[in-house]
């Protein structure tokens, strides 16, 4: 399971990185706590101008076309092709660019140029970018669960917190409804 997150600039996806672990760099991304975090150098994509007329006149504007085409801006195209090819893999995809209109274009344009259509997720937070602002929103802190099969319980599950425990298991169902009807309470 590949879990991108895509962010706006170099910078931010060092910070992220660093908040969350120990960094592996790689051309173009990095990889940390199994994230592969990358970035899109500001506006990797742009307006295609085939779509926009050689000339205009003030008396016809807006020009509206159709269909609004993109490409990928002809010195970025490297950065593009690097984050298409994280995509291609990706389970999931975080945009963590500016939490704004245009960072969320920058990151749309890009996942819709790269053909991506697997989960997308959202990196939002109006709090300053601080390592404990990073951990708690990507979940740094999650509880981890641990699973252990135990074919006597027939079905459902117990789930132990500390020192608490709550049976939801149908072999317990059973046996208390067989202790009920020995004590004739059914």
């Amino acid at each position: 399971m590949t879990k991108v997150v895509l962010t706006e600039k170099p910078s931010v996806a060092m910070d992220l990185g660093k908040a969350l672990g120990r960094i592996e760099r790689h051309d173009g991304y990095i990889v940390v706590a199994g994230y592969h975090i990358t970035w899109a150098i500001g506006h990797l994509v742009e307006i295609n101008e085939e779509i926009a007329p050689k000339q205009w006149r003030l008396n016809t504007l807006p020009i509206l076309p159709e269909e609004f085409l993109y490409k990928v801006t002809s010195d970025k195209i490297n950065q593009f092709n690097i984050i298409k090819g994280l995509l291609k893999k990706a389970t999931s995809v975080v945009i963590a660019t500016d939490a704004g209109r245009e960072g969320e274009l920058i990151a749309r344009l890009i996942l819709n140029l790269s053909d991506y259509t697997g989960k997308i997720e959202r990196f939002w937070t109006s709090e300053a970018l601080s390592a404990e602002v990073v951990k708690k929103e990507f979940g740094a802190n999650e509880v981890v669960i641990k699973e252990k099969v135990n074919n006597k319980l027939i079905g459902g599950f117990i789930l132990k917190v500390g020192d608490r425990q709550f049976d939801a298991s149908i072999s317990s169902g059973l046996n208390k409804l067989k202790k009920e009807f020995a004590q004739g309470v059914v």
